[in-house]
Formats: C-alpha cells, structure tokens, sequence
C-alpha cells in the first residue's frame, strides 16, 4: 500500500482508520472507488468481493439490517457469542 502518499513511509502499525482518514476516504463506497484507480497496488493479494457486497447491502439503518443486528445481539447476550458465531447448520 501507498497510504496515499509518495513518501517510503512502510509502517504495519498504521491504524485503518488512519489510512482512510489520510487519503480522505469517508464511505464504503469511497474506499472501494480508491482500490479499483489505485488497483494496481491495492488489490495485489487481496480483491475486494466483501466490500461490494457490503455496498449492495445498502445503509446500516435498513430495516433488514437493524432486524437482523437485534438478532444477533440477542443471541449473544442471552447465549454469548459462541452460540451467535456457530457454523450454520450445525
């Protein structure tokens, strides 16, 4: 990664919130637009499948979402997480 910068700055203790910050990237969209332009040094070993389907999820206030995350914590404070993480199916 190039952190958005042209410096040899090379850290791996550099925050994700750092880098999102430092190349002004404030959304899901934002950082998935910067990957694709920049795709030739962001998306070397890992593409970015996860992040799209993020996207087409839409916002976090859906309806869907907010049932499904009252869901989730409701397993895991009554169960704890290991229940809520269990493989499907099992």
């Amino acid at each position: 990664m190039h952190y958005c910068t042209n410096s040899s700055h090379r850290s791996t203790n550099i925050s994700p919130g750092w880098i999102l910050r430092r190349c002004n990237l404030a959304t899901l969209a934002d950082l998935i637009a910067f990957n694709q332009a920049h795709k030739d040094r962001e998306l070397i070993v890992f593409g970015q499948e996860i992040f799209e389907m993020a996207q087409e999820c839409g916002p976090v206030s859906e309806e869907k979402y907010q049932k499904g995350r009252a869901g989730l914590d409701r397993a895991v404070d009554t169960d704890g997480a290991r229940h809520a993480t269990r493989p499907t199916g099992s």
